[in-house]
C-alpha cells in the first residue's frame, strides 16, 4: 500500500476476517455467512463493538461474541456429554497468559426440562469468569453444535 495510506484497527481486523473466511470456505466448500466469535475475558463494550463493526465490514453476521474461557468450557462440555449426570461437576479454567490472567469457575450437569408435555436430559453449564464475574448458564447442544446463552438470574 501507499505510504500515506492508513487504516482503522476495525480495517485492518476486518481484512483479517475476510482472509479466515475464504480459508474457511475453501475448506468447508460452503459459504460462510454466521459466525460465533471469541474475545479475551477482559474485552470490554468498547472492544466488543469493535469486533462486531469490523464483522461487519468482512460481510459476516456475528450470532453471538463469547470468551475465550467460555468456550473452551464448551467445548469441554460437548465432548464429555456421556460422562455428565445430575451431580453437578465444577471446573476451574486457569488460563496465564503473557499479558493477563483469567480464571473460570465452570459447572457442568445434566438438567431434566419439560416443555409441551414431554421431559427431556440436556446438558447444563454454569460459568463465572474472573475478571469479569458475570454468571452464565448454558444449554449445550451437542447434536447441532447451537448455542443458546443467557444471562444467570442468580448472582
Amino acid at each position: 500500500h501507499a505510504e500515506d495510506e492508513f487504516y482503522s484497527p476495525e480495517e485492518l481486523l476486518s481484512m483479517i476476517l475476510t482472509h479466515a473466511k475464504g480459508i474457511a470456505e475453501s475448506y468447508t466448500r460452503q459459504k460462510i455467512k454466521d459466525v460465533v466469535l471469541t474475545v479475551p475475558v477482559f474485552f470490554g463494550e468498547a472492544e466488543r463493538r469493535s469486533l462486531l463493526r469490523a464483522a461487519k465490514m468482512a460481510n459476516l453476521d456475528v450470532l453471538q461474541l463469547i470468551s475465550e474461557s467460555l468456550s473452551v468450557a464448551l467445548n469441554y462440555g460437548m465432548f464429555r456429554r456421556k460422562e455428565m449426570n445430575s451431580t453437578a461437576k465444577n471446573l476451574v479454567l486457569y488460563d496465564m497468559g503473557a499479558q493477563d490472567t483469567t480464571v473460570s469457575v465452570v459447572s457442568f450437569q445434566m438438567i431434566k426440562t419439560k416443555e409441551r408435555g414431554f421431559s427431556e436430559t440436556h446438558p447444563w453449564l454454569q460459568y463465572w469468569a474472573w475478571p469479569t464475574i458475570e454468571p452464565l448458564e448454558a444449554w449445550i447442544y451437542n447434536s447441532s453444535c447451537e448455542i443458546f446463552l443467557q444471562q444467570s438470574s442468580t448472582t
